[in-house]
């Protein structure tokens, strides 16, 4: 086990306390799932026209342990069900298996908004817009055979790797920016980071780039895996809107700003009268491996 230090970061449970457009017994985001229907592309005019909010988000088989940094899969969904509930929208969820599906939904008409901790590239910029960012992330280079040693400096000294990269993930673009010259052994789209783990340790490649939420976690638990480098440069990670919707993102913007960024009353100090009144309780936890979001 190699100790990781866990990122503090300081989350704000957003999670209005009335319905946010699904059922009660329901899980926020599961429902209704709806088919792939013909492609529109209207902006928040046209939406609002139609009555629908149509959000794009992957399938979802479980809680997600802080998949990334930010919050889990499941408040974004309850946050965008509430946005479509404040502009008088109802909700519908096109479920996708892979990641990798997300933007091409939105891109294409198929969806207005994709629902995922999604890293900002300038490849993606061109395609899809991005809100404004929910948070940032580092990337790690683990492989194997690092033992206790000192960490890579000089990531030339890691070109004779052989990096395990699922495609369509920001990772592509982070190995040919700062790594050109490794050999990169493409993995199927949608592999998750345990199926890239144990590709490591079967020995099929023998390094790979990941985020550090979802690295350390497995790192720490494995005897033959261990952190590399860091990669110099910060990701921010947003939802995307087509880049013909202005009004949907500028919507989308001031609503995160306020529910996300900002937390609506966080300054407010108030004893449990007002916070049952207010019918939301604000938590503060540490955003690693051994901390989790009820």
């Amino acid at each position: 086990m190699k100790p990781g230090a866990a990122t503090g970061v300081a989350a704000m449970l957003l999670l209005a306390a009335g319905g946010c457009g699904v059922a009660p017994e329901t899980t926020p985001g599961d429902g209704p799932e709806r088919p792939a229907a013909a492609p529109a592309f209207g902006d928040l005019e046209g939406i609002a026209a139609r009555g629908t909010l149509r959000l794009a988000r992957r399938r979802w088989d479980g809680f997600e342990t802080l998949p990334r940094q930010g919050l889990p899969a499941e408040s974004y969904f309850t946050l965008a069900e509430e946005f479509a509930e404040r502009r008088g929208l109802a909700v519908e969820w096109h479920v996708h298996d892979g990641f990798d599906e997300l933007m091409p939904a939105v891109r294409d008409g198929l969806a207005d908004v994709a629902v995922a901790n999604i890293t900002v590239t300038e490849a993606r910029a061109r395609d899809v817009a991005f809100t404004t960012p929910l948070t940032r992330t580092r990337e790690w280079v683990v492989g194997t055979s690092a033992g206790d040693g000192p960490e890579v400096h000089d990531l030339a000294a890691l070109a004779g790797r052989t990096f395990g990269i699922p495609a369509g993930t920001a990772y592509v673009e982070s190995v040919a920016r700062h790594l050109p010259d490794a050999a990169v052994v493409e993995l199927p789209a949608g592999t998750d980071p345990h199926e890239v783990f144990e590709g490591l340790e079967a020995g099929r490649f023998d390094a790979t780039v990941m985020d550090a939420v979802a690295a350390r976690p497995l790192v720490a638990a494995s005897d033959g895996i261990g952190r590399l480098a860091v990669l110099p440069d910060a990701r921010d990670l947003a939802w995307a809107v087509r880049r013909e919707n202005p009004a949907l993102l500028a919507a989308l913007d001031a609503f995160l700003e306020e529910r996300f960024l900002r937390g609506g009353d966080t300054s407010a100090l108030r004893d449990l009268a007002a916070i049952r009144s207010a019918g939301r309780l604000r938590m503060l936890t540490l955003n690693g491996p051994g901390t989790y979001y009820p």
